[in-house]
Formats: C-alpha cells, structure tokens, sequence
C-alpha cells in the first residue's frame, strides 16, 4: 500500500509541474488617449449701435434719446478676462471735432462688465450671452452737421 500511495503522490505531483510549467502569464499594456482643448473665447454676432445727440448737440451716445447699444454675443465657457477700449472716430461726413471725453462700456442685464478704464475685468460662464456695448463722445463746444462714425474694440481672452 505504501508504494501505491507513493505511486499516485509522484503522479499528481509530476501532472502538477506539468501543468504549472505549461500555462504561462502574459500581460501587455493598454494605452488610453485623450485630447483637452485649449480654452477659447469667442465673440459674434455683433450688432453695430446707433448714437443719439443730447440737446446741446455736445454729446453723441448710445444711452440718450435715439441712440441704441450695439450688440455682441460673448462666449468663454471657461471664464476669462473681457477689455474694452475708449471709442475712436473712425469715419464719418462730419467736420474734425475735439472730443473732451470718450467713454465705452459693456454690460449684460444692467451689471458693467468693463469700462474703458482699459482694465480687463474677469469674468464668469455666467456673463455669456448677448452683451451691450455703449459709447459716449462729448465735446466741450457743439459738434458740427454730418455723420460721426466710432469704433470700440472689445477683448476676451480666457
């Protein structure tokens, strides 16, 4: 009996190096890709505004009787940084006036964004949207007959 049990011990042990010599482990890796997008602000839709003249004729604005904010969609779905300059005549029938004050701003749903103090001011997702941009010249004497053509140059970077 002694030499059966031997018999069948040497057996499993010899199937069981058998086995453990025959199965090998193997292992690769796995890659994973990915893209991150640099983040982005846009502006569109602009909207050209229109500048009303006060009862002095000194003063050419957006924010007075006949004039209307021009428009622009802000998009920086990551937040960021929005500038606006100080309006520049650009154009316009108009003799050469001497502006004593040219001021810009932009706002969404009455709260000032910037101003053009030409510090960029932050903002957040939530000032994406459809912003006003306002302009105001004055001149210290009246300005004369003709058309007045401004530029204001707005900034968002994120």
């Amino acid at each position: 009996m002694f030499y059966r049990s031997l018999f069948v011990s040497s057996l499993l042990l010899t199937s069981i190096l058998g086995f453990a010599t025959s199965a090998k482990a193997s292992s690769a890796p796995v890659i994973f890709n990915a893209t991150v997008p640099a983040a982005s602000c846009t502006l569109t839709n602009m909207q050209p505004g229109t500048l009303g003249l006060n009862g002095t004729n000194t003063t050419l604005s957006s924010s007075i009787g006949g004039g209307s904010a021009a428009k622009i969609d802000i998009s920086c779905p990551s937040g960021g940084n929005l500038s606006i300059s100080a309006p520049s005549r650009t154009g316009g029938t108009a003799p050469v006036a001497t502006f004593s004050s040219l001021t810009s701003s932009i706002s969404t749903t009455n709260n000032v964004i910037a101003n053009s103090s030409g510090t960029a001011t932050p903002i957040t997702t939530a000032a994406n949207g459809t912003a006003n941009v306002n302009m105001e010249a004055t001149s210290s004497a009246a300005l004369g007959a003709g058309t007045y053509t401004f530029s204001v140059t707005v900034t968002a970077t994120p």
